[in-house]
């Protein structure tokens, strides 16, 4: 009978202990953030360099063109509560954090500055950001301001983490989307698809030093009189040495253009 019961038991208790796992292992599942980040503009604003669908934008003319939404009926966040930070490339694990190395929107607001909710892809802010509209027609929250980024490419990585991730440990939870806004005065991307031209022009350039030789000479050095005057002829020659070149040097402008497909618009790199 004692043995029976405490197999009973011990059989108990294994169910127990898988139970356990499984509730553990279902928590974490239910908690994962799942979808993707997105990065997406204003359709007034504009800004997008790379089409105008507003789905799947990743080069901006400037940092505040840069906004984010729930994402598409496909792949977009599922319900509940998040936040949004800019961090630099290299900085995801944990630099979504407020304060942490790497966190590019912490030193101007807190991360409840940049939460918002989704519901049925729809997202829902009511924070100091600027709002705006995708071309779907649905919100979006602008993610500026925040730091210049310490990629000399100009790429940002925008952190999307639900509420409940506070610390590098929670990196699993958050959603990560690459995009670039390029440095003041560096050219825009090229646009794929369409051919480009190009054309340069060399312009050479030296320095070219002449020496001279002047002499002087006069047809009398002395002259013994009393009153009157006197003449005295001089005669000057110069005589050129050859040219001698130096300091040679070549400037090259390289162009490549590009007809924007659809806009009539062209791009110039150089």
């Amino acid at each position: 009978m004692n043995i029976r019961r405490m197999a009973a038991a011990g059989t108990v208790v294994g169910l127990v202990a898988c139970g356990g796992l499984s509730q553990l292992d279902m928590g974490l599942v239910a908690h994962a953030t799942s979808g993707a980040a997105f990065t997406t503009f204003d359709v007034t604003q504009g800004g997008c360099l790379d089409g105008g669908n507003g789905i799947d934008c990743n080069n901006y003319a400037a940092k505040g063109d840069v906004y984010t939404s729930g994402g598409p009926a496909s792949g977009g966040l599922a319900d509940g509560s998040y936040y949004f930070a800019v961090v630099a490339p290299g900085s995801q694990h944990g630099g979504f954090v407020d304060g942490a190395s790497g966190n590019l929107s912490s030193s101007h607001d807190a991360y409840t500055d940049r939460t918002f909710t989704v519901s049925s892809h729809v997202l829902s802010y009511s924070g100091p950001h600027v709002m705006g509209t995708d071309p779907q027609g649905d919100p979006v929250v602008q993610l500026a301001p925040y730091d210049d980024t310490p990629n000399a490419g100009g790429v940002y990585i925008l952190a999307l983490c639900p509420t409940s991730a506070q610390s590098a440990a929670d990196t699993h939870l958050c959603k990560f989307d690459a995009f670039r806004v390029p440095a003041p005065g560096s050219p825009p991307p090229p646009q794929q698809g369409v051919d480009l031209l190009v054309s340069k022009t060399a312009v050479p350039a030296f320095t070219r030093t002449w020496s001279w030789n002047i002499h002087k000479s006069v047809d009398r050095t002395r002259v013994e009189q009393v009153g009157g005057s006197a003449v005295f002829n001089y005669t000057v020659s110069v005589d050129q040495n050859a040219a001698v070149d130096s300091a040679w040097k070549v400037t090259v402008l390289l162009w490549v253009t590009q007809s924007k497909a659809g806009t009539g618009k062209v791009c110039a790199y150089m």
